[in-house]
Parts: C-alpha cells; sequence; structure tokens
C-alpha cells in the first residue's frame, strides 16, 4: 500500500523541503485505549500527536533514496505510533459459562463479543465480511454463518449429524467441514451439501492450500486431497504420535500444525509437500491450534499453562512471541482475517503501549522533542529519536549537508547540549543508543537511506573545539557513489549501534553505505 506524505498542519508552522522517494509481553492493548487528541500529523505509516504549537517544524529531505526520510522537532511529541495493514483475531471465549466469540485487533486491543454462547471454532472468509463457526447443540453441532460483526446469523445444516470446524475455500464461495466421519463441502447458503470423503474421521479439522487442495486429519495424520476427494496423500507420518489442526501459509502454502507426543503437545512446520517438519513453537505447556496470518508474518496459537490464552508468535526472526489475551476464562482456537488498518507500533508513549512492551524497550520517556522517521511506500523502516532537553529545543537546528553520496543522508544536529540518541530495534527489544558524555553541542548523523537506519555519528564539544559560527561541527561532505566523506573537526566517532570507534581529535572518517564499514582518518 502506498502512503502519502500527509501534513495536517492545523495551528502549526510546517517546513516541507520535498520527499525523497522474543520476548513475552501483557495483555495491555496497543495504543492506549484513548482518543489521540488533535493536532496530529500522518506522516507516511506515521500518527504523531504534538503539543500545540506554532514552533513545529517538519521537514522531508530530497533525494533519490529508497527510504523517504522525514525530521520533526520543535515541540513536544507525546505520541508517536505505526499503522499498518492488520488482521484481526476472532476466537472463543468461556466467559461466565458461556462459549462465546470474540474479537480483537491483532495485538490485542479492542475486544469485543459478537455472539451468545456455544459457539466454537470460528473462521474469517476471505474478503473479512463473514464468519462461520460451528455451534454445539447438545450431542449436536451445526455450521453458522454470521456478518463480521456477529449479526445476520443463519444455520446452514440442520441434520441429527454433528457438523465440525468449518473453513472457507480460497475464493470464498464454498465452506469445507466434516459430518460425523464424513468430509463434506457446500455453499455459503448451505445448498449442495456434498460428501467429498467418507469414513475419516469425527473431526477432520479441514484447512483449503492456495492450490485448492484441502488438508485434513485422518487417524492422527494430516492428509491432502483435490477438491473432489478423489484421492489423498499423507503430508505428516504415521506413527505414536498424533498431529491436528493444520493450517496453511496464504503465500507459499506452508503448513503448521500440532503434534501430541507423551511430553505434550507443540507446533510443528513443514513444507507445502510434508517435507522437512521442524518445531516451531514448544515448552512445558500445552501448545495448539495454530493459525496463519493473511500477510503470513504471524501464527495465532492457544497456550495452556495456568490458563487457557490466545498468543501470536512472529515466523521469522527474532521469533517474538506476544500474549494476546489474559484472563480467568478460557480462550482458545482463534482465527486470523479481515486485515484493516491498525496501529502496528508505538515509539513514544504510555509504558506498555508497544505491543505490550514499553516503547523504546523502555529507555524512552513519555516525551520526545526531535526525531528522524523513515518509511518507504508507507512500510516503516526506522525511527531515531534525537535527545534533547525542553530548554532546548527552541534553539536546535537540524541542517542536512550538501552532497552525501548515492545512498546516505548527512545530517547536522546543532543543540546547547545532545544528550543521547535512541534507535528502535523492535518490540521488546533495547534501542541501539548513542549515551553521550560530556554532552555535544554538535553532531554529524550519516544515515544509510536504503534502510534509514544509522551509519555513523561524529559528535563536537565547544569545550574540545569552540564554535565560530552557526555551524558549530564546520563539517564538509563528499559522496563517491556509495562512499561518504566527512571531514571537520570532531570529537568523537561512534559506530551503527552506539559503539564509540574513536576517541577525538578526529578530521574525518570515509563511509560505505553498502555494508557499513566506517574508517577514521
Amino acid at each position: 500500500m502506498r502512503w502519502p506524505l500527509m501534513l495536517c498542519a492545523t495551528a502549526l508552522a510546517v517546513i516541507l523541503a520535498g520527499c525523497g522517494s522474543g520476548g513475552e509481553m501483557s495483555a495491555t492493548p496497543s495504543p492506549p485505549d484513548r482518543e489521540i487528541p488533535a493536532p496530529t500529523n500522518e506522516i507516511g505509516p506515521f500518527v504523531i500527536h504534538t503539543a500545540a504549537t506554532p514552533d513545529l517544524q517538519i521537514e522531508s529531505f530530497p533525494g533519490s533514496y529508497r527510504a523517504t526520510m522525514v525530521a520533526i522537532h520543535g515541540a513536544t511529541l507525546d505520541y508517536i505510533a505505526v499503522q499498518e495493514m492488520l488482521d484481526h483475531i476472532v476466537y472463543r471465549s468461556q466467559l461466565a459459562g458461556q462459549h462465546a466469540l470474540w474479537v480483537r485487533d491483532l495485538f490485542g486491543a479492542n475486544p469485543h463479543r459478537i455472539s451468545t454462547y456455544n459457539d466454537y471454532c470460528p473462521t474469517w472468509s476471505p474478503d473479512g465480511t463473514m464468519i462461520a463457526c460451528q455451534k454445539n447443540l447438545g450431542s449436536d453441532a451445526e455450521i453458522i454463518l454470521m456478518d463480521a460483526d456477529g449479526n445476520n446469523r443463519r444455520r446452514l445444516t440442520n441434520n441429527g449429524e454433528a457438523d465440525w470446524r468449518p473453513a472457507f475455500s480460497r475464493d470464498g464461495y464454498l465452506l469445507v467441514f466434516g459430518r460425523s466421519h464424513n468430509l463434506y463441502t457446500m455453499n455459503l447458503d448451505g445448498s449442495e451439501q456434498t460428501c467429498i470423503r467418507a469414513n475419516t474421521v469425527c473431526n477432520p479439522e479441514p484447512a483449503w492450500a492456495p492450490s485448492t487442495r484441502i488438508h485434513y486429519v485422518q487417524d492422527g495424520v494430516i492428509v491432502s486431497t483435490p477438491e473432489d476427494g478423489s484421492i489423498i496423500n499423507d503430508l505428516s507420518s504415521p506413527g505414536p504420535n498424533a498431529d491436528g489442526h493444520p493450517t496453511v501459509a496464504p503465500t507459499s502454502g506452508g503448513i503448521a500444525f500440532h503434534r501430541t507426543t507423551p511430553g505434550g503437545t507443540d507446533i510443528y512446520t513443514m513444507d507445502s509437500n510434508g517435507s522437512s517438519p521442524r518445531k516451531f513453537i514448544y515448552g512445558p505447556d500445552w501448545e495448539g491450534q495454530p493459525y496463519y496470518s493473511t500477510d503470513g508474518r504471524f501464527i495465532a496459537f492457544s497456550r495452556y499453562g495456568e490458563s487457557y490464552d490466545i498468543w501470536l508468535k512472529e515466523v521469522d526472526p527474532p521469533y517474538r512471541e506476544y500474549q494476546i489475551t489474559d484472563s480467568s476464562s478460557e480462550e482458545t482456537g482463534p482465527a486470523l482475517g479481515n486485515p484493516t488498518l491498525q496501529t502496528s507500533r508505538v515509539l513514544v508513549g504510555p509504558e506498555g503501549s508497544d505491543r505490550g512492551f514499553d516503547p523504546m524497550g523502555g529507555y524512552s520517556y513519555q516525551y520526545a522533542y526531535a526525531a528522524v522517521l523513515s518509511f518507504d511506500q508507507g512500510e516503516y523502516l526506522s525511527f531515531l529519536r534525537i535527545g534533547v532537553r525542553p530548554g532546548d529545543v527552541a534553539s536546535m537546528v537540524l541542517t542536512p549537508l550538501a552532497d552525501p553520496g548515492s545512498n546516505a543522508l548527512a545530517l547536522e544536529v546543532t543543540a546547547p547540549s545532545i544528550p543521547n540518541l535512541l534507535q528502535d530495534a523492535g518490540p521488546g527489544e533495547e534501542p541501539d543508543v548513542w549515551a553521550f558524555s560530556p554532552e555535544p553541542t554538535a553532531a554529524v548523523i550519516i544515515f544509510d537511506t536504503n534502510t534509514g537506519r544509522v551509519l555513523t555519528v561524529l559528535t563536537m564539544w565547544d569545550e574540545v573545539y569552540p564554535s565560530t559560527d552557526s555551524s558549530r561541527t564546520n563539517a564538509t561532505v563528499h559522496g563517491e557513489g556509495d562512499r561518504t566523506i566527512v571531514r571537520g573537526a570532531f570529537s568523537a566517532v561512534f559506530g551503527p549501534r552506539g559503539e564509540l570507534l574513536a576517541p577525538g581529535p578526529v578530521g574525518g572518517v570515509e563511509v560505505i553505505a553498502d555494508g557499513g564499514d566506517v574508517r577514521v582518518f
């Protein structure tokens, strides 16, 4: 999704200089349960709330970069968040003995109940407009279809047999479900109920694959069949283990499932043809009922420890886990779908608001006064917070330096003092920290414009090099392809993670953006 550079400038002075091309969490919702008050700026995927002031400055740096890089400063920044298209989670919650369906945003915000009681095994339609589920009626179970908000419920099956675990076809026109010991398909109005496989098991737990095949469980083995049920192929191996609840990655066709062994129940993944099974989620608790997100980035699952709760885990490194529900009621059977624009990250804000973690790994304070935001076609890349004291905000100056090369941005920052720089490293992760002592009055920050991240920082202290004009570093920058050469009189050189590379005096550095090599001379 391509985002415009949107600057809402009511009562604000906006300077726009162009636009370049694992840990566990608490269940605190993100963003905070409050409406973000005006004045609010939307810049690419960022939502920024500031104090009402005419002094706010927003500057976009020109250049043919991959990253769009924007500096914002001159006012109190008390809330900075990132938005992106994210799934909702629908799940079953046993509240006061009623097994009802609930929906939340992906990271747990905005929980609300959408059904009454005895509803199980929900799943989203591909377009997010409907939810199918199984309603238990004593010894009977039937398939129910409802709108995404829980309204317009209609019963699709009505017989004396148990109908189990519906799943939508990838085009959204059919449902597959289990009936007693058979596997059935039907239209969304309940018509043309067709048995495609007989004599399977009582609960086949079917899932529709992108290849128009249906995966389901037979005798503790995950098997696959075409839509007509003409032939089956084993995807997992028969043996002492019992495999169940397959879910299919929407792009790769890879499969996640839970496996019960004498040691417990864990979640595995395997390739689309059943090869290379490997543990993905395991531990002393019961972990099961996996479900892939629409974009394939996350797997939601149920975990039973002291209570049943819904969790979320990243599919790719660093494989962070997020606890989505935290309740004394039993909450299980998550399904992901219906993506909408939601808050993905909170970079400046209250404690616990960044997916349940403290923003910037707890190093951040509630407010900020200057930051550099980086994004590419609406996708978040990086966030650098520039430390400055409240009394120094008005005298702070940010100046882009000319000719930094094809893959770099050189930004000069001057202020009465610059205590630190903090660069986001991910939710729950400690940020990259440049903690300066003594505190410089000027710094040159070199960014990689492909990633938006810092390559090197060069500082200057007045006590070492007294300033003679408004450009306190007297720095010059010259770019040669992906090489950036910075010359001046500097008191220290720091690396891309805040490490001290060389104490002063330093006459300059050569930076290679591709690889981040820094050579001091």
